[in-house]
């Protein structure tokens, strides 16, 4: 990481997770006017898609649904990390991402400042990226 600080983190997304993906989606397109960006699915096979506000590409969120899910938002993390898979299950706000210019740097420099990391650095094939989540001091 340059200079060892975040000075070129730049947001990416936030992660809403719902119980319809198909009308989330239309939600935010009729609401708000967002986009439909890219679309895959998670390894156990939930919707997913990035969608973006009219006339920026940049900014994004990322929808998840369908499926099976658990009603109340995701729990605080004290405990060991569930699979990442299990934390899609949870309806609500999942995580914001970060685009880093070093993904390992970028984990090392904050395990050294203390971060509790808990997944990653991973290859996220279906996007070709890396990815790695920590969780702040209140889980």
């Amino acid at each position: 990481m340059t200079g060892q600080s975040y000075a070129a983190m730049r947001g990416n997304h936030a992660c809403i997770r719902y119980p319809d993906f198909d009308a989330a989606v239309e939600w935010w397109r009729n609401t708000f006017g967002f986009r439909l960006g890219a679309e895959f699915k998670g390894s156990d096979g939930l919707r997913m898609c990035y969608m973006h506000p009219p006339g920026d590409d940049r900014t994004m969120i990322q929808i998840c649904g369908d499926g099976q899910f658990i009603p109340e938002p995701l729990p605080n993390m004290d405990g060991d990390w569930v699979a990442v898979g299990e934390a899609f299950r949870h309806l609500g706000p999942n995580h914001y991402c970060f685009d880093v210019d070093d993904t390992e740097a970028a984990v090392e420099l904050a395990r050294a400042r203390g971060v509790r990391i808990v997944g990653g650095p991973v290859l996220y094939d279906q996007l070709n990226t890396k990815i790695a989540f920590w969780v702040d001091p209140w889980g």
